[in-house]
């Protein structure tokens, strides 16, 4: 008896298989070469590399914070951390933070890629002056300039740490923890100064209210953290002293 019964094969059927074959050898090899003359193209012209790569990093900065519109940032790159230990802006740094500066909007920020976090932001000092001294030229950082802009004076930023109340305007417990937790993951520089129930319960909207009147960045990219709203301190709710932020919790969070 026969362990195994021999399938006819036809012409077809070879020639189907001989198709399949070429089909899944071709594939890959093509995908490869393609691979091959994107990265010869990038080589050829480091300024469209640069390019890519400012347009990939304002990408991902961009999901964790409203960026300026309207322009490209001059992107550099911490690689002396230690050069940087009087700048009170970067004393979180580290080496291989991405500084992203906005010459425009005078705004500036500090990006690890390692951990997707934004460390810093702050406003670009330029303080009418203009650094002539070698010894304390921007030595630890190396710029990415791209081809649209021209060189850059070097910032001073002054970090500003946003003081900030929660309100659960919720029914679930402990909302205000988990939301501190988030919040400090993605915005290094937001201290919560204190956390409550809202007093009119229950907002189906989150609501970030800059009191200061000054935060209208950083209150919308709390906001778009938060799936929320930028918004006035609705009546009723007390406002808090001492507070650049008050953020009450909606049920639109736990969505």
């Amino acid at each position: 008896m026969k362990a195994f019964k021999k399938l006819p094969i036809n012409k077809t059927t070879y020639i189907i298989a001989v198709v399949a074959f070429i089909i899944v050898g071709i594939i890959p090899s093509f995908y490869f070469y393609n691979q091959y003359k994107t990265s010869q193209k990038l080589l050829q012209n480091p300024n469209q590399a640069a390019k890519q790569e400012i347009k990939s990093l304002v990408e991902k900065v961009g999901k964790l914070m409203v960026l300026p519109k309207g322009e490209d940032p001059t992107v550099a790159t911490v690689t002396d951390k230690t050069k940087l230990a009087g700048q009170a802006f970067f004393q979180n740094a580290e080496n291989g933070d991405k500084v992203l500066i906005y010459g425009n909007a005078q705004k500036v920020f500090l990006y690890r890629s390692s951990i997707n976090k934004i460390i810093n932001v702050g406003p670009i000092n330029t303080g009418g002056e203009t650094n002539a001294n070698p010894a304390n030229s921007p030595a630890p950082i190396t710029s990415k300039v791209s081809p649209s802009q021209g060189p850059t004076s070097t910032p001073t930023p002054t970090p500003k740490q946003l003081r900030t109340v929660l309100l659960n305007g919720t029914s679930t417990i402990g909302l205000t923890n988990t939301v501190e937790k988030d919040l400090k993951a993605k915005i290094a520089n937001i201290t919560v100064v204190d956390k409550d129930n809202a007093i009119k319960k229950p907002y189906s909207d989150t609501l970030v209210i800059d009191l200061t009147g000054s935060q209208s960045d950083a209150a919308g990219s709390i906001a778009k953290i938060m799936k929320g709203k930028t918004a006035s301190l609705p009546d009723g709710e007390t406002k808090p002293k001492d507070t650049d932020i008050v953020i009450i919790i909606g049920s639109s969070y736990l969505k």
